[in-house]
């Protein structure tokens, strides 16, 4: 933009661009706009009504120029010049990724359309990781998973946060509380589920492992969570929901303390870990999502919005 501040008269230099979120679509050039609001009005994640397949979306055509609010539709004067845009906007499309489309939010979290800032289903991480929205981690969701945590009591009398993902509208805590290894899983602040060692952490260097054995069949389904430090099982716990979706808008992953909002009221932030931290590695399996998962998972969202 600097070039205008100059040159209040200045052509633009940037003459093309694309937008798409959840089925709405546009594309500008030298002026013209042309865009489609799909499903109901383009903004709604949650659509109450059937979406209306892509090819049936109608477009509108504006002069930016003379009508930068897009008041006034042109696409009936302007017929060919709205569909060469259209076809500009393919191009663009294809040359930038846009397709597949996802018609709404939830479809795009569970077709994986939705843009990641990590891959693969393992990653370690270092003390004074903080602040990594969730999609900046691996993704435990409705599958089987492992944390393993490489800490040091120094002084025997080590206490705090290891590392967690979310807050108080769900997510999970690996801590010391207590004197105690402890895993905490707060399922949407319906439930918390808390699995600790009946003894302290000891003294020293310790590998501290959660594994949590999904059972399958659907998504935020439950599992078994086994807490052991050292290679010897400390302690094993139902947890009967899981968070099928997304933990919180807001609360990230941080290692060492907890940012934003607490997993549990039971530890007040940010709980920093008194001991030293190695590493914290995060190991999960391949996520398997069926289409009737993905329906599923729109029912159980849409009941949330009606609630």
């Amino acid at each position: 933009m600097t070039y205008t501040f100059d040159d209040a008269q200045a052509m633009d230099r940037h003459t093309t661009q694309h937008f798409e979120l959840t089925g709405s679509r546009a594309i500008y050039r030298d002026r013209w706009w042309a865009g489609t609001r799909h499903g109901l009005d383009g903004t709604t994640v949650i659509q109450a009504k059937p979406i209306v397949p892509f090819d049936e979306d109608i477009w509108e055509l504006s002069d930016r120029r003379s009508d930068f609010s897009l008041a006034t539709d042109l696409a009936a004067k302007h017929p060919e010049r709205l569909k060469g845009l259209q076809a500009l906007f393919e191009e663009e499309a294809r040359k930038y990724n846009v397709y597949p489309m996802a018609n709404n939010g939830v479809e795009l979290y569970q077709t994986g359309t939705r843009p990641k800032l990590v891959a693969g289903n393992k990653a370690s991480y270092g003390p004074g990781t903080i602040r990594l929205p969730e999609d900046g981690v691996i993704d435990i969701k409705n599958r089987s998973f492992s944390i393993i945590a490489e800490v040091e009591n120094v002084d025997g009398k080590a206490e705090g946060m290891i590392v967690t993902a979310g807050g108080m509208t769900g997510g999970y805590a690996l801590l010391v509380q207590n004197g105690k290894p402890t895993f905490i899983y707060n399922w949407l602040a319906y439930e918390r589920y808390t699995i600790a060692s009946p003894d302290p952490l000891p003294k020293g260097k310790s590998t501290i492992q959660l594994d949590f054995a999904y059972d399958g069949g659907g998504l935020g389904k439950g599992g078994m969570a086994t807490l052991s430090v050292n290679d010897r099982k400390m302690a094993e716990g139902r947890v009967a929901n899981t968070v099928p979706y997304l933990f919180s808008f807001g609360d990230t992953f941080d290692v060492g303390e907890d940012w934003c909002t607490p997993v549990s009221p039971t530890y007040e932030l940010p709980f920093k870990f008194t001991g030293n931290i190695k590493s914290v590695t995060i190991n999960a399996k391949e996520a398997k999502r069926s289409a009737e998962d993905v329906n599923n998972l729109h029912k159980m969202h849409l009941a949330g919005v009606h609630d």
